[in-house]
């Protein structure tokens, strides 16, 4: 029972500050390794539908370096980065692109497990329109 009350204690402390945000919208960038490790993966989750079920709302961008990297090795690719970037070429977008888009979908369906609704996105969905005087730099 303690252990109870003190949650409760902690959620009323920080009932002002989550209200506060209300209705407002966080862009969560999920790295690759946190995606590693599967009780961080749990614990920032849930935490993401807390946000949710107290009307913050949430765009969750994961990264999944890791994930490429064991996928291009099994399709018999080496990975080469460039200043710390990872140069994806044609022969291996098509890797990227499978290895991204199973991770995204073992997300959302940890997200919707937790409670909370999901969708998962991906560069195929063209979602994001540029507005105003946006630029865009070409590294390489």
């Amino acid at each position: 029972m303690k252990e109870v009350i003190k949650k409760i204690d902690v959620l009323l402390q920080a009932f002002d500050y989550v209200n506060s945000f209300k209705g407002r919208v966080f862009i969560i960038k999920f790295g690759g390794s946190i995606i590693e490790n599967e009780r961080l993966v749990n614990s920032t989750l849930k935490d993401i539908v807390f946000l949710n079920l107290v009307g913050i709302k949430t765009i969750l961008v994961h990264g999944g370096g890791g994930f490429i990297s064991r996928a291009m090795k099994k399709a018999g690719l080496v990975p080469r980065f460039v200043n710390g970037l990872r140069v994806t070429d044609d022969k291996t977008i098509d890797v990227v692109d499978k290895a991204l888009s199973k991770l995204n979908r073992d997300i959302v369906l940890k997200i919707k497990r937790f409670g909370a609704k999901a969708v998962g996105l991906s560069s195929h969905d063209n979602v994001i329109k540029a507005v105003g005087d946006v630029k865009f730099s070409h590294l390489g």
